[in-house]
């Protein structure tokens, strides 16, 4: 066995004994079929109506953005929409979302969420511990 090798197994014993964290990111959403932000960008071109002239200019360049397959949030992040059409946009996504997420939630309730995430973590969760210690603070 190499010095190399050795050295870099020594090390991940040492993460493995002291607590290992597991960062999810967004992807990590996939497996659960929460909406991607395409299929997002996609409810939002179909949902949102501006009720007045003065927004209807700033969302058809919005739609027509996203139409073509923009980033979403680059999209929103440019374009200046009223509150009217920021609270639509927020009450559309969290309808979206939040039917997706409580399908989610109901089947880890009931035991019946089964992909490789929750296998992945399932596994984990009874060989580390519940906290994070910094410094004197539990987080």
């Amino acid at each position: 066995m190499s010095y190399a090798f050795e050295h870099i197994q020594i090390k991940a014993q040492r993460c493995i004994q002291a607590a290992p964290m597991i960062l999810v990111g967004s992807g990590a959403s996939v497996p659960f079929e929460l909406p991607s932000m395409e299929q997002l960008a996609g409810h939002l071109v179909e949902t949102v109506s501006p009720k007045e002239a003065k927004e209807r200019s700033a969302w058809i360049d919005a739609k027509l953005a996203l139409t073509n397959g923009e980033n979403l949030e680059k999209v929103l992040a440019k374009c200046d929409l009223t509150e009217s059409i920021t609270e639509q946009i927020v009450n559309t996504t969290w309808s979206l979302i939040s039917k997706a997420d409580s399908k989610v939630y109901q089947q880890l309730l009931t035991g019946t969420l089964d992909n490789p995430i929750t296998q992945l973590l399932g596994r984990y969760r009874g060989t580390t511990r519940n906290f994070v210690q910094s410094g004197k603070h539990m987080v």
